[in-house]
């Protein structure tokens, strides 16, 4: 079974009401502010049934230390 069906099957599991969209909540190294998540989340052409999840590989409260 490749890998590309394993991962349908397991979100299929996981999600089962519709598919998981992750959007890259960063821009220029930086994560978006919640206003921008908010516009960029609803500028996607996404199925009704997704949920989408905002990611960024830096809180927030990290940019400050």
């Amino acid at each position: 079974m490749s890998i590309e069906t394993r991962l349908t099957k397991l979100e299929a599991v996981t999600s089962p009401d519709g598919p998981v969209i992750c959007f890259w909540a960063m821009t220029k190294g930086r994560p978006m502010t919640p206003q921008q998540i908010e516009s960029g989340i609803a500028a996607l052409n996404t199925p009704k049934n997704a949920r989408v999840m905002s990611v960024s590989w830096l809180a927030e409260g990290d940019l400050s230390r």
